[in-house]
């Protein structure tokens, strides 16, 4: 997350930080535009993954008394609003400056950006830029390999077949999971 926080605060500073308040006025100008099924959409699925997932509870839940959860939220928040609006402006000038080609994935565009700055700076640059993102996949890849393995051996009939069967059936609904994006 340093590394990749790091490049991006790099490849801005490349770009140029005119970009962040060119794209905080984007930003308040699209607001208007947005409908209420976009709201809903983002923000339910935003709550509903926070909730599932237990990655965010564990600091409030760790916290030493009421005040410092709500210092660690405030400053997350900040931290969070931060980092977001800095990829905003580097999506922005990137598309500018024609680092994003034609993407017909959304999710392309950050990976296409790593890619394409590192190329165009120094050669295999692009490739070094682009090993988080690597690192990232294969480690939520493993966790959800993990999630289906203790699944699958806490059922009773798992329990009575064969490791390798065990392992097979893993790997093949890990497989599925991951085909759906």
């Amino acid at each position: 997350l340093i590394f990749s926080s790091l490049t991006l605060l790099f490849i801005l500073f490349r770009l140029g930080f005119i970009w962040i308040p060119i794209s905080i006025n984007n930003l308040l100008y699209a607001i208007p535009t947005v409908t209420f099924n976009e709201v809903i959409g983002i923000t339910l699925t935003t709550v509903l993954v926070t909730f599932m997932g237990m990655d965010f509870h564990q600091f409030l839940v760790s916290s030493k008394n009421k005040e410092s959860a709500i210092k660690a939220i405030s400053l997350g928040a900040v931290i969070l609003l931060t980092l977001s609006i800095l990829l905003l402006a580097i999506v922005n000038g990137s598309i500018k400056e024609g680092l994003v080609g034609a993407i017909s994935d959304p999710k392309q565009v950050i990976p296409s950006i790593l890619l394409n700055f590192g190329k165009n700076t120094v050669p295999y640059l692009g490739f070094i830029f682009s090993l988080p993102l690597v690192f990232v996949s294969i480690s939520s890849g493993g966790a959800v390999t993990r999630i289906v393995a203790k699944t699958l051996t806490n059922f009773t009939i798992a329990k009575k077949t064969s490791v390798l069967k065990r392992h097979l059936l893993t790997a093949m609904l890990a497989f599925l999971i991951a085909l759906t994006g």
